[in-house]
């Protein structure tokens, strides 16, 4: 399970204790381990024209190979989950979030999260509070504009924080190695989730949830971002989304988190205003183009 990570037994698999050994679910990536025979993936998280790159065969589930349950009780209790104003967020603005540890977080994504907020009026950005120079540094990342509306939340158990995962509107997952049980918690949540898949397998696995989700009801997918660019369209459209029900909801006097985050389950609607964004952008393209601009789209661009 642990591969390379802290506290493996890599050991004791050298010395071939079983005739057939598998890696699953702890390490995303190959083990580059003669003595591992299969590792345990998805067609989305590990394509099969990648094998070349892994030393054991793939064993490729359908769906999502990341398999997690928190259906059971004591996991959801959103009775822990307190009210918006306990945890510094604004009653009836969007809430855009991220609950990463700060290693996974980089100064690009960390912008496209920022312009995403800036984009739509109220919004805040709600992420994990880390070291007091941490923060500093992450809000340097941020126009002095936006900085009073990044929030910065502790840590909880796994109850209480996915209990409060109901006071977001649009989870937003990091670059390189992005989410996975983070990710999870979200799905879990019914939290809408933007991700943009890389071409590494710790890199793909929040991609592989909405892939796998998108075969079942089709509407999740909407998260899976092709560009930087297209990743800030799409949070801008879901924030959007999520602001208009808030008022929406606050305009008739409901209280309820869960009926007001309900607008952005309308596919259509979100659908049709991320349309509108690409096309924006696709005519700023070609104005970019015929003004003598050879490259194209930029990363980190919006």
């Amino acid at each position: 399970l642990n591969g390379w990570t802290a506290g493996h037994r890599m050991a004791l698999l050298a010395g071939r204790p079983a005739p057939v050994q598998v890696a699953y679910m702890g390490y995303p990536g190959s083990t580059g381990a003669g003595f591992v025979d299969l590792a345990v993936f998805d067609r989305f998280v590990a394509p099969p024209e990648h094998a070349a790159a892994f030393t054991e065969r793939l064993m490729l589930l359908p769906g999502s190979y990341f398999v997690t349950d928190y259906r059971r009780p004591e996991l959801i209790d959103e009775g822990r989950g307190g009210t918006r104003s306990q945890h510094g967020l604004a009653e009836h603005s969007a809430v855009l979030c991220n609950h990463d540890k700060l290693h996974k977080l980089d100064p690009q994504r960390f912008e496209t999260w920022v312009a995403a907020v800036a984009a739509v009026e109220g919004a805040q950005l709600w992420v994990l509070a880390h070291a007091h120079a941490s923060d500093a540094a992450l809000l340097a990342h941020a126009p002095p504009s936006v900085r009073g509306r990044v929030v910065r939340g502790g840590r909880e158990s796994v109850r209480r924080h996915v209990a409060r995962m109901r006071h977001c509107d649009v989870a937003l997952d990091t670059h390189g190695i992005n989410g996975h049980t983070t990710a999870a918690n979200y799905l879990w949540a019914q939290v809408p989730l933007v991700t943009r898949p890389t071409q590494h397998v710790v890199g793909r696995v929040a991609a592989g949830m909405l892939a796998a989700l998108g075969e079942e009801c089709g509407a999740a997918a909407v998260g899976l971002a092709r560009t930087e660019h297209d990743y800030f369209l799409l949070a801008r459209a879901l924030a959007r989304a999520a602001a208009a029900a808030r008022n929406a909801s606050a305009r008739l006097g409901s209280g309820n988190d869960d009926s007001a985050r309900g607008g952005i389950g309308d596919d259509a609607s979100v659908r049709e205003g991320i349309g509108s964004d690409v096309s924006d952008r696709k005519a700023a393209d070609q104005r970019s183009q015929s003004a003598g601009d050879a490259g194209g789209e930029q990363e980190g661009k919006w």
